[in-house]
């Protein structure tokens, strides 16, 4: 039988609520998502199209050489920006920083985002020298960009390690120097550019931990 006209409205007075309630949940998110440049959604390891550019490019650079060169940028302290000011505004923050790197480099350069607050940045045709002289314009760049988060001024600012491809690398061989730059560049006291040396690879008594114990520390 169908229902009454009042049990009706009541069901469908519910219904509506059920769905009130699941969208408060899920909007934040959402409109989180919105905040950001089609090129900033993507999974943790990076955006597959963007991760098979820079695959394409190290697989160049292996069969007919030339210069090659990688970089970790990770934003500083960026666990206190979401914390003190919210993950809206901590997701403003990123699509802002990456606009910003998007704007200073080439069409040929690769640019992806590599866990909550990093970007893997990989330059061909570039040396190191060279690739460390565009990060160090793309940092001051950052820190003198105006972040505001209403009317409070946000102090943002990047680190960034740098290395290029030496004979006989491979990608991960590649990250890993820069990334240890990276690191170095966050103990030298952050917003800095740190370029790897040729045989500055993590070893094994490097301290275990480091990094994580850097992004335990804020980043």
């Amino acid at each position: 039988a169908l229902p009454s006209a009042p049990a009706a409205a009541r069901e469908l007075r519910d219904a509506g609520d059920v769905v009130a309630q699941a969208w408060q949940r899920v909007a934040p998110a959402i409109v989180a998502l919105l905040l950001l440049p089609v090129r900033l959604i993507g999974t943790l390891a990076g955006w597959l199209g963007e991760t098979a550019s820079a695959a394409r490019q190290v697989a160049r650079w292996s069969r007919y050489g030339g210069d090659l060169s990688l970089a970790v940028i990770d934003l500083d302290r960026f666990k206190h920006i979401n914390d003190a000011y919210g993950h809206a505004a901590g997701d403003r923050v990123l699509a802002t920083v990456a606009e910003q790197i998007g704007g200073c480099i080439r069409q040929s350069d690769v640019l992806c985002r590599y866990g909550g607050e990093e970007f893997v940045l990989v330059l061909p045709e570039t040396g190191g020298q060279q690739a460390e002289r565009l990060l160090e314009k793309l940092r001051e760049k950052i820190d003198h960009c105006p972040f505001r988060h209403k009317d409070t001024p946000v102090d943002v600012s990047i680190s960034a390690g740098v290395a290029c491809f030496e004979p006989g690398d491979k990608l991960e061989s590649v990250f890993e120097r820069a990334d240890a730059a990276l690191y170095k560049a966050k103990q030298a006291g952050r917003n800095r550019v740190c370029l790897a040396a040729a045989v500055d690879v993590p070893g094994d008594d490097d301290e275990p931990g480091k990094r994580l114990m850097t992004e335990a520390a804020g980043s």
